[in-house]
């Protein structure tokens, strides 16, 4: 999968004073990314209200000045990438928890089903 990075940003069509940007990412986010990409761009303590995520290729940042955001371009594209990391970890845990439990039910039900219970 190709990294996740912005590659250009528009002024948001329902914002008349031009503060409000879309990030569009270079692919569309994933589901974990949808959820931590706001989550780390709203951290940061350049946006308010929280950033949002309306389509899977684009992040929508509020109350920013054009020049915020031209001034702070490498730290919004190492924010992306720190996301985008912890996204992975996150996914890769819930992966990892579900195959754990999995493997605990096969486990319990290959012993449940050696029980012999005619002794």
């Amino acid at each position: 999968m190709d990294p996740l990075r912005i590659v250009r940003a528009k002024p948001n069509e329902y914002d008349p004073n031009a503060t409000w940007y879309d990030l569009h990412l270079s692919r569309p986010m994933t589901e974990f990314e949808r959820r931590i990409v706001p989550a780390k761009l709203s951290g940061a303590g350049f946006y308010s209200p929280p950033s949002e995520v309306k389509h899977p290729n684009f992040v929508t940042i509020q109350n920013t000045p054009i020049a915020l955001l031209e001034s702070k371009k490498d730290v919004l594209q190492q924010l992306v990438s720190e996301a985008e990391a912890e996204a992975k970890a996150m996914q890769e845990r819930q992966e990892a928890e579900k195959a754990q439990a999995e493997a605990n039910w096969q486990d319990a039900k290959r012993r449940a089903e050696a029980i012999d219970w005619n002794t």
